[in-house]
């Protein structure tokens, strides 16, 4: 009686053995579950980042627009932010006048460039004027990215700031 209680332990032990770790059922259970979990999260994190890239044309917008208002203090002329929506830039320009012909010439200072995806419209015209004593055309400038998300920059020509809004579709 006693060799055969020994011998069970001495088998259960040995099963024990042959049991350590898991199964190729179980690791291709917890690998499904993984693959699952990657596949329900991925279109969330797309939807975040095209939201955050939409965020960031609209921001380097408004940076560009308060660097122009910025510069035609500093400068003393007058600064034309030009959007051009068929090639996806804006750009900025210092009038600068002429002593000798009394006109004024364009000098590029800054071109930026948006994504192709995001539709950008300005009103009353794609062009913007930032005079020297800080003050600019009213503007309103329209963003749509692709039926997701929309938002504009407008301001009214006064000495304030720009009003920035968005909003998800």
């Amino acid at each position: 009686m006693i060799l055969q209680i020994g011998e069970q332990k001495a088998i259960q032990q040995k099963n024990k053995l042959n049991r350590a770790g898991f199964t190729l059922v179980e690791i291709i259970l917890v690998i499904a579950v993984i693959v699952m979990l990657v596949g329900l999260s991925v279109p969330s994190l797309r939807g975040t980042y095209r939201g955050y890239h939409f965020s960031s044309t609209i921001s380097s917008f408004e940076k560009t627009a308060n660097y122009a208002r910025e510069i035609a203090i500093l400068r003393g002329n007058p600064i034309r932010l030009v959007i051009e929506p068929l090639t996806f830039q804006y750009q900025l320009y210092e009038l600068i006048l002429d002593e000798e012909t009394q006109e004024t010439e364009p000098a590029l200072i800054q071109t930026e460039t948006w994504d192709k995806s995001i539709q950008f419209q300005c009103q009353p015209s794609n062009e913007i004027l930032f005079l020297p004593d800080g003050s600019h055309q009213s503007f309103k400038c329209e963003f749509e990215a692709s039926g997701y998300r929309k938002g504009s920059v407008s301001s009214r020509g006064t000495l304030g700031r720009f009003k920035r809004v968005e909003q998800a579709l």
